[in-house]
């Protein structure tokens, strides 16, 4: 009775231990999982600023590019006007070479401006994507705390 008295007390001050060290370890776990938590809120927030900037960045890169068409039209309607001239007035000066490099700098804007807007929606997308995983992530931290 005395042997088994002993085994009972040896055994519960096992259990007590390691219950102990369990204990030490989840607050451990959980401290670590609250700040990687706030590390995540912490992304999230920088990452909504991000995708707000992008989006106000895709904004005016899409309206400078619809500004280049104005001056486009511009410039094709005076070299129309100066294709139409007549007898001596109708010769190829320096006016007609500025209007061809103008017209070719204007579309060529017009298109890297397009190409900048395909890059920012892209840019976004990515964004986008990363806030979603970060989210998800948060969310199973946060079942994981609970």
């Amino acid at each position: 009775l005395e042997e088994a008295k002993a085994l009972i007390d040896d055994a519960k001050i096992r259990v007590d231990k390691d219950e102990t060290e369990v204990d030490v370890k989840l607050q451990l776990r959980v401290g670590d999982v609250e700040f990687w938590r706030g590390e995540l809120d912490n992304k999230l927030a920088q990452l909504k600023d991000e995708i707000e900037e992008e989006s106000n960045l895709k904004i005016r890169v899409d309206n400078e590019a619809r500004s280049c068409s104005e001056p486009i039209n511009i410039t094709q309607q005076c070299m129309t006007y100066r294709t139409g001239r007549q007898g001596c007035d109708l010769i190829r000066d320096d006016v007609d070479t500025d209007l061809d490099r103008e017209l070719d700098q204007l579309k060529m804007s017009q298109g890297m401006l397009g190409q900048t807007s395909q890059q920012v929606a892209e840019q976004i997308r990515l964004l986008m994507k990363c806030k979603f995983l970060i989210e998800k992530d948060h969310s199973e931290k946060e079942m994981a705390v609970q």
